[in-house]
């Protein structure tokens, strides 16, 4: 059934005017996606009780509802569209769906689980229009500020019909060179199924966001994105696409 005042037994439910516990950040990473309204949330058992607690309790987003597995999969066959789930809950759940879902990422945490393809264009902060391997086109991306690392929600376009899913690296560059420490190279892959790019019919865009994690210290000024799929031998890289970034935005202090 659907999740209805679990908080009641969740450990901080006597917390209302208290300092926030590290288990509510999980509920509010995933509120940090602006989620649309009315959204219809299935993650962790952990991030449920976290996200139904905030929402219940505190007030946050009354209009999100969250829901368990059993709950998201029943809704999916009805024909639901505004779903959405967790990274850490896809894995689990993609599986038991009747069919294959239209994904495109919500931000870090959340994947919306779409039943038909998205074909507004998205607004974005700027634009690339770069083809890069097999009918597929890297149409621009959003930079976030993030002191964590590099934050970029890159969008896609399928130009055409095909059976290949791709994988994405995503590295930040200084000068066009990539970086490097502590002898790693410094980057961000998404590899099926939660992250990596479904490849749909021709005109589907889908969204993809990434965190990469940039040590303090170690500027940036550009971004290479790698496509690239797996084969039984190895990896075949597809094509790649490199653009700069605004430079007050891509520099960490050292700590």
């Amino acid at each position: 059934m659907t999740i209805n005042r679990l908080w009641v037994n969740f450990p901080l439910a006597d917390q209302r005017d208290k300092p926030v516990d590290t288990a509510l950040e999980l509920g509010r990473q995933i509120l940090a996606d602006q989620p649309p309204k009315g959204a219809i949330i299935s993650g962790s058992h952990e991030e449920n009780l976290s996200l139904d607690y905030l929402t219940q309790a505190w007030g946050e987003r009354k209009d999100v509802r969250v829901v368990i597995t059993d709950d998201f999969v029943e809704l999916w066959s009805s024909g639901e569209e505004n779903l959405y789930l967790t990274k850490a809950a896809a894995a689990f759940v993609l599986p038991q769906l009747s069919r294959r879902p239209r994904l495109s990422s919500q931000g870090l945490q959340l994947i919306a689980v779409r039943q038909r393809p998205n074909r507004e264009m998205p607004t974005m902060e700027k634009g690339l229009e770069a083809g890069v391997g097999e009918n597929l086109v890297l149409l621009g991306y959003d930079h976030f500020p993030s002191g964590e690392g590099l934050h970029l929600a890159l969008y896609w376009q399928a130009t055409d019909r095909t059976g290949n899913d791709y994988a994405v690296s995503v590295r930040p560059t200084k000068g066009g060179e990539l970086l490097f420490h502590e002898g790693q190279l410094v980057q961000q892959d998404h590899a099926l199924p939660c992250g990596a790019i479904i490849l749909r019919p021709p005109g589907d865009e889908v969204r993809d966001d990434y965190l990469v994690p940039v040590p303090p210290g170690v500027e940036y000024d550009g971004v290479m994105v790698v496509v690239y799929r797996v084969t039984e031998e190895g990896f075949e890289d597809l094509g790649t696409v490199s653009f700069p970034l605004a430079m007050e935005r891509a520099a960490f202090p050292a700590s």
